[in-house]
């Protein structure tokens, strides 16, 4: 064989390294496809619900090899010995952070996590993690976490049901249109949404449309025909018209509301329901 060809295998067998794949537990897995000490290492493991305390300190181990610090905390098991909460956070050397977290009644899915093409990662057959930079300001603010088995989101901790949020969403957007049906003013806490539909070709289908983004008035009344609250505008009484006009108009300075005991004390019976007393601007 030439020499200088049997000089270069050697060489590429001593730059390139397979590794063994150790198993823990059912599903436990470290996994390293392949390291090259001309590329980055690349580093893969897969966890389950029957993941040992013992096991997660081997991986400790294993991903501080290949420059990554990992820290598994917050672990919490059933009656099986399965966990069901746990929170995992990956950092390297370059800054790049991972973080996932995941709490429910039932055993984790399986979580896949590591190093690839210079990004951490953090996967679960049922939740999926963001992975930033180490130069973007999320990294220090924000830990996101998606579970789709219960439709939830973590954020830094604190849990936000989907169903609860669209619900919410849906409660707090009005719809108001306009006599001719060409304006609709969607109002969502404080801000208008307002939408023009014109006839721009003339024939009457109204097919472009405008989008203008505006505050919304500061302050919005319900009518309630249950309830007649006494109402004082600029120490005049009035009527709950004059107070919505002004409110939609924006004209409205301040706005105190007072309980029927107070309203009562102050201006008798006809204040039994309590008393809004408002100031223009």
């Amino acid at each position: 064989m030439n020499a200088s060809i049997l000089k270069n295998a050697l060489l590429s067998l001593a730059l390139t390294t397979a590794l063994v794949t150790p198993t823990f537990g059912d599903n436990t897995v470290i996994e390293t496809v392949e390291i090259n000490t001309r590329v980055k290492n690349e580093v893969k493991i897969t966890i389950d619900k029957n993941t040992q305390d013992s096991e997660f300190k081997e991986i400790v181990k294993t991903l501080k090899k290949h420059n990554i610090e990992a820290k598994f905390s917050g672990i919490k098991r059933n009656k099986n010995n399965e966990i069901v909460a746990i929170k995992i956070k990956l950092k390297d050397d370059n800054g790049n952070e991972s973080t996932t977290s995941l709490s429910s009644k039932n055993p984790i899915n399986t979580i896949t996590l590591g190093a690839e093409k210079n990004s951490l990662y953090i996967t679960s057959s049922n939740s999926k993690s963001f992975s930033f930079n180490g130069t973007h300001s999320l990294s220090k603010h924000f830990d996101f976490s998606f579970n789709d088995d219960e439709h939830k989101m973590t954020i830094n901790g604190k849990t936000f049901d989907f169903d609860d949020i669209k619900k919410q969403i849906k409660d707090a957007f009005v719809f108001e249109e306009d006599a001719d049906g060409k304006r609709v003013v969607i109002k969502l806490n404080n801000f208008d949404f307002n939408l023009n539909f014109d006839d721009e070709d003339g024939d009457g289908t109204g097919d472009y449309k405008t989008v203008i983004v505006k505050p919304a008035p500061k302050f919005h009344f319900v009518d309630d025909p249950e309830i007649e609250k006494y109402i004082i505008i600029n120490g005049k009484k009035a009527n709950f018209k004059k107070l919505d006009e002004l409110a939609k108009s924006d004209q409205l300075k301040s706005v105190d509301f007072l309980k029927p005991d107070t309203a009562q004390s102050l201006y008798g019976k006809k204040a039994k329901d309590g008393a809004i007393i408002a100031t223009t601007k």
